[in-house]
């Protein structure tokens, strides 16, 4: 027997309604199981657990390197400020907040900033509408966006 049946049209939609608001409270209220997983990550890395470090990098390098070779346009630069970023976090875990940032965002932004940093130093020419950071995607580049780029 159905709602509708019992109790009449209205009150099953208001009984609907209610059963999708306390989804979207609850839904609220979790925390992010990734964001913690990546904090304690940090917190590890700080600490000195080259696992952890390893770990990290297992999520996030592909994402990182996608990034790099977005600004630079070259695999191996793409690498080599891969490389840089995961080693400066190994550095400066210590400093990161996870009240300011999400983990994957604080690592991009570290990417991206070493790869401007290395096109200035090669007195590149910036422009600025093709380095936007709304433009730079954090979803990793696949085969059919470039297959160079993928192969490890």
């Amino acid at each position: 027997m159905t709602l509708t049946h019992s109790f009449g049209e209205n009150i099953a939609r208001q009984v609907q309604y209610r059963s999708i608001f306390k989804e979207k409270s609850n839904e609220a209220l979790r925390v992010d199981e990734r964001q913690l997983d990546d904090t304690v990550l940090m917190t590890q890395i700080s600490r000195g657990n080259e696992k952890a470090l390893a770990e990290l990098y297992d999520r996030y390098g592909r994402l990182v390197l996608s990034i790099a070779y977005q600004i630079v346009g070259q695999r191996e630069t793409a690498e080599d400020i891969t490389l840089e970023t995961f080693n400066r976090v190994w550095e400066k875990a210590h400093t990161y907040q996870p009240d300011k940032s999400k983990v994957s965002t604080w690592l991009t932004r570290l990417g991206r900033n070493r790869a401007i940093d290395i096109l200035r130093r090669e007195n590149i020419r910036l422009d600025k509408d093709s380095l936007r950071w709304a433009d730079v995607t954090t979803e990793p580049v696949t085969d059919s966006h470039n297959p160079e780029i993928i192969t490890t």
